[in-house]
């Protein structure tokens, strides 16, 4: 989505936004903070289409397939996928 877009609306009964981002040739953190005591993130390696299967078979939350599916939209019309 374009720099000045507000974010993407998660549910129609809530103001709450969010800003889908892609990265590329991510750099280790040789120091990361901790993660706050209601997060769990796990980094996973997957191949695109088993990324956008998960994110077409209901096994993501919304905000992530939406950004998954994105990415792999913008990867492939770049040529990076």
């Amino acid at each position: 989505i374009e720099e000045e877009h507000a974010g993407v609306m998660e549910a129609k009964w809530a103001a709450t936004r969010f800003t889908p981002f892609l990265v590329i040739d991510p750099v280790p953190d040789p120091a990361p903070r901790a993660m706050d005591a209601e997060e769990y993130i796990q980094r996973l390696r997957m191949k695109a289409s088993d990324v956008e299967a998960a994110a077409y078979r209901g096994d993501m939350h919304l905000p992530s397939s939406l950004t998954a599916l994105m990415g792999c939209k913008h990867l492939r019309d770049t040529g990076l996928l």
